[in-house]
């Protein structure tokens, strides 16, 4: 049995100790009028420093892809739940891998054919020198998951990895 500093931490718990630690001391957001928490300018996930976010419409059809972008890196875990659930890279994210940053994370409609669009994500951050560095290239961690909207429109019409790299080319702080 570990105790004390020799105890293991997984993302979970660790999460789960530190907002007890920020609620405890007071910095957590203040409760609105209707018992939602308000997060300062405005929550935007583009509010957290160095995050880029792009997205992409396919206007032939409702559809598209959105990339949150983390040219530095940055920690990344995962919840993959559904009776079948459409991801990629997503086994990365188990802290007992090697793999310890994530360089984008993809969300695509077009069911499991939507995945592709990761793949210009890897396209557009490889061409930047941004990823994993394994001495002879860079190799973008993006982990992706899709939703399957095949069935509004013409389901041959979805995300493909030129979308991919559009939302990456669109993306800002």
């Amino acid at each position: 049995m570990e105790t004390g500093v020799q105890q293991q931490w997984n993302r979970r718990a660790f999460m789960m100790a530190a907002a007890g630690v920020a609620a405890s001391a007071g910095v957590m957001p203040a409760h609105g009028a209707n018992g939602l928490r308000r997060v300062p300018g405005g929550g935007s996930i583009t509010d957290v420093a160095g995050l880029k976010v792009g997205h992409y419409t396919d206007t032939r059809r409702p559809t598209g892809c959105t990339v949150i972008i983390a040219e530095a890196g940055a920690t990344g875990g995962v919840d993959v739940r559904g009776a079948a659930p459409g991801t990629r890279e997503t086994d990365l994210l188990n802290p007992v891998n090697m793999v310890e940053k994530v360089h984008a994370v993809m969300l695509a409609g077009g069911s499991a054919f939507g995945l592709e669009a990761a793949t210009g994500v890897m396209r557009y951050l490889e061409e930047r020198k941004i990823g994993f560095d394994v001495g002879v290239a860079h190799v973008p961690i993006v982990p992706a998951a899709i939703l399957f909207d095949l069935g509004v429109g013409d389901a041959s019409i979805r995300p493909d990895a030129a979308a991919g790299y559009q939302a990456c080319k669109s993306a800002s702080a």
